[in-house]
């Protein structure tokens, strides 16, 4: 079967498709904005209040902070230090950067 007589064999198909409106696309598009808007906020709303996701406890278990008290139970993570030795530092930096009106390049 060629593609022109398999066309041709699907064109009632095509008429049960529902009319599409320029009105019905606009809203679809302002919905998907919302949602994925309201989903950003969410999901990084303690990220955008300057909180950040930081395991105290990996630093506490470098040399220099080894003997700082607790003030909670311990809790266990999985052995990432270059969180604390490469990703805050840098982080650390990119801000104060910012602060000071200076692009951290």
């Amino acid at each position: 079967m060629d593609l022109k007589a398999l066309f041709t064999s699907m064109r009632p198909f095509r008429s049960l498709s529902t009319p599409h409106s320029e009105q019905s696309e606009q809203s679809f598009w302002l919905l998907s904005a919302v949602l994925f808007a309201l989903l950003v906020i969410v999901n990084y709303a303690p990220a955008l209040v300057g909180k950040i996701p930081f395991p105290r406890d990996m630093v506490l278990q470098f040399p220099a902070w080894a003997g700082t008290a607790r003030t909670e139970p311990w809790q266990q993570y999985a052995n990432i230090g270059d969180l604390v030795t490469q990703m805050y530092p840098y982080r650390a930096l990119a801000a104060r950067s910012v602060r000071a009106g200076k692009l951290p390049l």
